[in-house]
């Protein structure tokens, strides 16, 4: 065990920051994704300030129940912060490879709520291994950051988080379906969604 109160402090505010935001993220794609059309038609200012309504509301939500949440800690243990680091690791090299490629907007979710510019589907690089990179990568990182701290309430939300990532995933690509049509539905059926394909594949970006 890592020993000392100011790595335990250390932990327990890790563990709280993940156990807020990791919930209010998926719960922000949840509303977004199946009701893409609806977003358009109010306006981004409308979306984002919806968003942010259900950002704050979530993360308020579990904060006021902090204590039972965050009640059962199993202690920082030295093997489950190694294991930790290479996940991080891992979910580090996996978002520079997507930054790479995706511009800014797409990570704020400007072209799902937008009627003039709908955007560019991107195939390429990390993209023709798997559909949805930036969830594995995430996944990676909840996982680590449940062995860094090591409390029962981030093993409970990364086991969740399966689930609930692969309904996200679904309802995305609905939308993305509806947006890009045909070319879509090809690179669909050419590329898994998670598990990634390392044979040689060609990737394009249609604008």
């Amino acid at each position: 065990m890592v020993k000392g109160p100011r790595m335990e402090t250390v932990a327990y505010y890790l563990a709280l920051i993940s156990v807020m935001a990791a919930p209010a993220a998926v719960a922000v794609w949840l509303v977004v994704h199946p009701l893409a059309g609806w977003w358009r038609r109010v306006g981004r200012a409308c979306t984002y300030v919806g968003m942010a309504a259900v950002i704050a509301a979530v993360m308020w939500g579990i904060y006021s129940v902090r204590g039972p949440i965050l009640s059962l800690h199993f202690g920082v243990r030295a093997p489950l912060v190694t294991a930790s680091a290479v996940l991080f690791g891992l979910s580090l090299y996996m978002n520079v490879q997507i930054y790479r490629l995706i511009p800014r907007g797409m990570l704020l979710g400007l072209h799902e709520v937008s009627r003039q510019d709908p955007g560019r589907l991107i195939t390429g690089g990390i993209y023709s291994k798997m559909r949805h990179p930036r969830y594995v990568a995430m996944s990676f990182g909840i996982t680590a950051m449940a062995l860094l701290t090591n409390y029962l309430a981030l093993y409970l939300i990364a086991l969740i988080y399966v689930p609930l990532i692969y309904m996200v995933s679904v309802l995305e690509e609905r939308e993305l379906s509806l947006r890009f049509g045909a070319a879509y539905r090809d690179y669909c059926a050419r590329v898994p969604r998670f598990i990634p394909r390392f044979r040689e594949s060609r990737g394009i970006e249609i604008k």
